[in-house]
């Protein structure tokens, strides 16, 4: 018996010993800029990037954003600097949507220009201006594209912000692309387009979490339960996919453009991408919109970040091409 209980002992030694090594090695690694996509490794880093507070949020810089009472905040117009362990970027912004990089181009406006509403993954959080899918449209066909995208915005704000600007009582716009994320079903279900805000919702958005010898033990803790699940994850592939019924999703999307937007002499496009370990059930193959097209992604690891869940300048490029295959 006493064999046993000294035995459990030293396997459990053994065992905070080696995730100790594992979570130094992962934490200071990713300080650095270094990420892996090594098992243990990989999951460990994710979680002090994710729910650490290691990473940066755009929206949660003041050199970025500023206070709007319609959408909680909107981009600074000019130029601000966002960097996460995998990347460096410089984020260029006029008066309502993000620049593209192409200084040839960005006076270019005719009656065929390309609108896009979106999220983070649209806006190009992770890429600079002339690497956005945005950007590569735009400089492959000719036609202004206007990225509109906000970082955690939903269709709702999204369609907000397009009716608020000034493009938006103008013929300029002939093809309105709607990247969607399943996301925002939740702002989507419980927003209002005529919610307003004040100032102190705004900083509550802009607080930033604080590092210090706390924080570490808590992540030393957590990875001590994440070393564990991912190994029973590698030796028996527990993990389970996210399902995702598009078609109820795209439902609330549709009602949001009909019942706000003017719709005639509009191409519509609904772009949605398919993400590692998500499944997606019950895609939409047909709408009330006439004139709407899908474009369903299943996109490969290598359009990824490694540790960030954004698309990566590869995703962008992958993106933009199969685009272009719609817009006309």
């Amino acid at each position: 018996m006493k064999n046993y209980f000294f035995l459990s002992i030293l396997i459990l030694i053994n065992y905070i010993l080696v995730s100790s090594i594992i979570f130094f090695f992962s934490y200071f690694s990713l300080i650095k800029g270094k990420v892996y996509d090594w098992p243990i490794i990989n999951d460990i880093q994710k979680s002090i990037y994710f729910k650490g507070g290691l990473r940066n949020i755009w929206q949660q810089k003041k050199d970025c954003v500023k206070f709007d009472k319609h959408l909680l905040y909107i981009p600074k117009k000019g130029a601000c600097k966002f960097n996460n362990p995998e990347f460096k970027t410089i984020l260029n912004f006029s008066d309502g949507y993000r620049l593209n990089g192409n200084p040839k181009l960005q006076k270019l406006k005719n009656k065929d220009s390309i609108l896009v509403l979106g999220d983070s993954l649209a806006m190009g959080w992770g890429v600079n201006d002339n690497e956005t899918y945005s950007s590569l449209i735009e400089k492959k066909i000719g036609r202004k594209v206007y990225n509109q995208a906000v970082s955690s915005y939903g269709t709702v704000r999204q369609v907000k912000r397009y009716l608020n600007s000034e493009i938006y009582n103008t013929d300029e716009i002939s093809t309105i692309i709607i990247h969607y994320h399943h996301n925002d079903l939740l702002e989507n279900n419980n927003l209002k387009l005529s919610k307003t805000y004040n100032q102190s919702s705004f900083n509550e958005v802009i607080e930033e979490n604080k590092i210090n010898a706390l924080w570490v033990i808590r992540q030393f803790k957590r990875s001590l339960r994440i070393t564990y699940n991912a190994l029973t994850n590698l030796f028996f592939n527990n993990k389970k996919n996210l399902e995702i019924d598009l078609k109820e999703h795209f439902v609330k999307v549709e009602n949001l453009i009909i019942n706000n937007l003017d719709i005639s002499n509009k191409k519509f496009i609904f772009l949605y991408l398919i993400e590692k370990n998500t499944k997606v059930i019950n895609l939409p193959l047909k709408s009330k919109l006439k004139n709407l097209d899908f474009v369903i992604l299943e996109m490969e690891n290598k359009n990824f970040f490694i540790i960030d869940d954004h698309i990566n300048a590869l995703g962008h490029i992958n993106v933009s091409m199969e685009l272009m295959k719609k817009i006309k």
